[in-house]
């Protein structure tokens, strides 16, 4: 029941009653008075006011809750104190006809045309058109009667007030290559800018690099104008978060062993954002929550530098969120899985749903934002413990295009004018409600859990074709720019923003042109039976490529019968094919198989699986070798004596004619010489 008194009305305006009178519209305020002092107001009237009619504005009892700042603005204020009714005719007017009314106040009620308030505080007003018997619907806004020190009003300590901001969408690369940017993250886009450019205090921003990118990489001039305005703006003011490149979740990064992908996507998407915002620097240490998330997945960001956590209402349960965290705005505080905790700032359900709403008078919703706000400014100034200096208020928009950005900045105006609530920007909102909470204890919270069932599945995925695209890169020529564009989409794989379907397009895309490739080598295999001749030989192969491009691959042998001297060369097969000739050296004569396949340079996946070849070897091994050694020696000792004794022979007949010779004393009748003096032993006959 609680809850939903908290959480029912849609907006702070209430709906004026059947039949009423047309309210007055309300304009501006001054937020603050000093004692005696005087403020304005300015309402616009309706166009068919009545000349004689009255404008009766009351002041009440000052509140001291949020509940009774909701009272007020919902018709139940809190006692009548004071009351003015003035005349609309003395009533100087705007330029537009509006109605600007300089109110005078009076601590004691003595002057009958000055408004009572009597000390220092919070008051109601309440504003009505008197025309007659009619009354219209009444208006009601807020003053602040600032305190004087000297009189021992105590110090106001303001509460801090900051915006987060952030813009996700699917990937924008296509599997073809294209940038596709929808109209719906355009005019987030577009809004997110005009909010940067106008808003009076720092807001911190929550960018998917991906998207940046792909404005980046867009021809369209709308996405480049978005780029420039963005870039302007965080240039000179704001705060930039960090990022992954693609939506890759802690959570998932963790159930399927990628958390080095997730911290190399960070660091990517850190890069990008700082390259293509004009050199922006990132934070790390604040994280924006906009999914569920789990222990290991927070404790994977407390490890990478995350110190504390943004989180938007949205991903909590309502009554999880103002039953057990509250909307005081206190610090918070989650579990990690190393039995750390890491500070949480949650949003405000009440305010966020505020921001979303239809309104005609942005103004008028502004002004009771502010004094919903400084209820629980007051509230905490009460507490014995957690005053001010630890409670903070935070705008969390994750959809720019659907809040209105007419009420946001009037929101930052009123706040920046108002004593009780000091506006900063988001991670400084973080890391000093973190500071000034120190040692006090802190409630944890439980996020809701995140659905992680595929992620062992979808890691397999990003695993084979992360090695298929290396394998099928260290084919490809070194200036080959495909694979760049292949590691752009398996990037995007593992976007947690992507349909099944989606993925699965990028996934079969990958596996499609790399396999073309890897498809394209083949052995031409029709020689029929290879002649090997020799101990030493040559196997002729031809290597066919039916792709455009040359690719370099890995070419084994196989065979019991052969030696490969340079089994596993790498080898260029140009857009055709190529005949190589294969040194082997031969082991044993015979008919063989030789096996055959070709793997990509880097050795790792097979591009032809085994393929036979049919050889033939002639040669001489073993004991044939033996024995026709032995009959070559035989041979040749047979032919060297056969050549001695001819030798010889031929001596012996040319001697034999050189006796016969007339030159010698003989004839060719006086028959055989004598022989030398010396005989045929060269020695002298002893007698």
């Amino acid at each position: 029941p609680t809850i939903a008194l908290v959480l029912a009305p849609p907006i702070l305006l209430p709906a004026p009653a059947n039949g009423a009178r047309a309210p007055l519209t309300f304009v501006s305020q001054g937020t603050t008075v000093t004692a005696d002092g005087s403020f304005s107001i300015v309402v616009q009237p309706p166009a068919d006011v009545a000349a004689d009619a009255v404008l009766r504005i009351a002041s009440h009892e000052p509140v001291t809750t949020r509940q009774q700042v909701r009272a007020s603005i919902g018709g139940k204020p809190t006692a009548l104190l004071d009351q003015l009714d003035i005349p609309l005719a003395a009533i100087p007017r705007t330029p537009e006809g509006a109605l600007a009314v300089t109110v005078a106040t009076e601590s004691m009620d003595v002057d009958a045309t000055r408004l009572q308030i009597r000390s220092a505080g919070f008051y109601p007003l309440t504003l009505e058109l008197v025309e007659g018997d009619q009354t219209s619907e009444a208006l009601t806004t807020f003053v602040e009667r600032l305190g004087d020190p000297a009189a021992g009003d105590p110090r106001i300590v303001p509460l801090a007030v900051g915006f987060a901001a952030g813009v996700n969408a699917p990937p924008t690369l296509q599997t073809d290559g294209s940038t596709v940017i929808r109209a719906t993250t355009r005019a987030d886009l577009a809004a997110l800018a005009t909010l940067l450019e106008q808003a009076t205090t720092d807001i911190a921003v929550s960018l998917r690099p991906e998207l940046v990118d792909g404005l980046a990489r867009s021809t369209d001039p709308v996405d480049t104008a978005l780029l420039a305005r963005l870039s302007a703006a965080l240039a000179t003011r704001h705060q930039l978060l960090s990022e992954p490149y693609v939506g890759v979740s802690p959570s998932f990064a963790v159930a399927g062993s990628q958390t080095k992908l997730f911290a190399d996507e960070l660091r990517r998407g850190e890069d990008v954002l700082s390259a293509r915002l004009g050199g922006v620097d990132t934070d790390r240490a604040t994280w924006f929550v906009t999914e569920p998330i789990d222990a290991a997945g927070l404790n994977l960001l407390r490890e990478l530098g995350v110190r504390r956590l943004i989180i938007d209402a949205s991903m909590l349960p309502v009554d999880e969120t103002v039953a057990a965290q509250g909307i005081d705005g206190r610090l918070r505080a989650v579990d990690v899985a190393s039995s750390d905790r890491i500070p949480v700032l949650i949003s405000d359900p009440f305010l966020q749903q505020i921001l979303a709403a239809p309104t005609d008078n942005p103004a008028l919703l502004a002004h009771q934002l502010l004094a919903d706000m400084t209820g629980l400014q007051l509230e905490a100034s009460t507490a014995a413990i957690n005053g001010p200096a630890t409670r903070a208020v935070m705008f969390t928009i994750s959809d720019p295009s659907t809040v209105n950005l007419e009420l946001i900045h009037a929101v930052m105006s009123s706040i920046a004018d108002y004593p009780r609530l000091k506006p900063a920007g988001g991670l400084d909102v973080a890391s000093s409600l973190d500071r000034a909470t120190g040692d006090i204890a802190v409630r944890t919270v439980e996020l809701p859990a995140p659905d992680i069932g595929d992620a062992t599945a979808l890691s397999f995925s990003i695993g084979r074709i992360t090695d298929g695209l290396t394998s099928t890169q260290s084919i490809l020529p070194t200036d080959d720019t495909r694979p760049t564009r292949w590691r752009r989409l398996l990037e995007l794989i593992a976007d947690q923003d992507l349909t099944t379907g989606q993925r699965d397009g990028y996934v079969a895309q990958l596996d499609g042109e790399m396999g073309d490739i890897r498809s394209s080598i083949d052995i031409k295999n029709d020689a029929g039976t290879i002649s090997l001749g020799g101990q030493r030989s040559k196997i002729p192969l031809v290597i066919t490529n039916s792709s455009t491009t040359p690719l370099r691959v890995q070419v084994r042998f196989s065979s019991s019968k052969l030696d490969f001297p340079d089994n596993g060369q790498i080898v260029e097969i140009d857009a055709a094919e190529k005949l190589l000739e294969i040194p082997v050296r031969v082991k044993s004569s015979g008919r063989f198989t030789v096996t055959v396949e070709i793997f990509t340079a880097d050795g790792l996946q097979v591009l032809v699986g085994p393929t036979a070849i049919s050889a033939q070897a002639t040669i001489l091994t073993g004991l044939a070798q033996v024995v026709t050694g032995a009959f070559a020696l035989i041979l040749a000792t047979w032919w060297l004596q056969h050549v001695r004794v001819a030798r010889r022979r031929r001596l012996a007949a040319t001697a034999e004619s050189l006796g016969h010779h007339p030159s010698n004393g003989g004839s060719e009748s006086d028959g055989p010489a004598d022989p030398p003096a010396g005989g045929p032993d060269d020695a002298t006959v002893v007698q």
